[in-house]
């Protein structure tokens, strides 16, 4: 069972929001490196600094918890799908977990959390989450 999500955990990634919506360019591939005439070597995509600073936070705040990601058909749906963009009505610990299941996924699929930046997905649930916690914190 996960563990009850926490408005608090959120407030780091939060405060990110500003700096994401500023940026343009979350990552890219470095230039090849020739090692002989016809041999290049390209190494894998870098992350700009603020989606570094977002796995950093993501890991530092208590948000990463075990469950199975890789099963979640409804979350695989829905982060291909983005249903408009509007992830709103969503609850703090499902969106939790589309933070889990995108920064695990990176690890096996290069580049998909810098495409989950630039699709604006990871926007969306970090403005959606800002608002499940303001809400919280007002009432």
């Amino acid at each position: 069972m996960p563990p009850s999500p926490n408005p608090n955990h959120w407030r780091p990634l939060i405060e990110l929001i500003p700096a994401i919506e500023r940026t343009r360019q979350f990552g890219a591939y470095p230039e090849p490196v020739q090692l002989a005439e016809n041999l290049s070597v390209c190494s894998g995509i870098s992350n700009s600094e603020i989606a570094g600073e977002f796995l950093h936070r993501v890991y530092e705040s208590g948000l990463m918890y075990d469950f199975d990601w890789m099963s979640w058909d409804f979350g695989k749906s829905a982060l291909q799908n983005r249903f408009g963009d509007n992830f709103s009505h969503y609850d703090l610990e499902t969106l939790n977990k589309f933070i889990i299941a995108i920064v695990r996924n990176d690890k096996y699929c290069e580049g998909y959390l810098v495409s989950k930046f630039s699709d604006g997905t990871i926007l969306s649930i970090l403005k959606a989450a800002e608002s499940i916690v303001n809400h919280k914190e007002s009432g």
